[in-house]
């Protein structure tokens, strides 16, 4: 048993209803041959529900990592994904996005990194 043991669903708990309903949407994993020696991705993307909020990244980081106005920061709680279903780049998130007046909105998943202990996700949406 180690330090970080059960972080994740105490996480979880605490701050679940801090959070809001969300989608991470992610490409079917069936590969069929395109005749062309290539294979092409069929079938429909899947679909995962998740807590999620959207927030704006701060000035200094943005100006320093070159992130563009338009990004978005989406903290995803790992607590609310199954186990081995992990944010990867080239996914995507549907979260209700504040700055929009709280609309849905659909971002690609563009960078992702997580804590030492697997709470949380942190994506930048684009």
């Amino acid at each position: 048993m180690g330090i970080l043991d059960g972080v994740k669903e105490d996480t979880f708990a605490a701050f679940a209803g801090d959070f809001r309903d969300a989608v991470l949407i992610k490409p079917s994993d069936v590969k069929v041959s395109n005749g062309q020696g290539g294979w092409t991705t069929m079938g429909s993307p899947v679909r995962t529900g998740c807590k999620a909020l959207v927030v704006d990244y701060d000035n200094f980081t943005r100006s320093s990592t070159g992130i563009p106005t338009k990004d978005r920061k989406i903290i995803i709680l790992a607590g609310s994904l199954p186990d081995g279903v992990i944010p990867e780049e080239k996914n995507q998130i549907e979260a209700v996005d504040p700055a929009a007046g709280n609309a849905p909105r659909t971002y690609s998943i563009v960078g992702v990194s997580g804590d030492p202990a697997g709470a949380i996700y942190r994506v930048q949406g684009h």
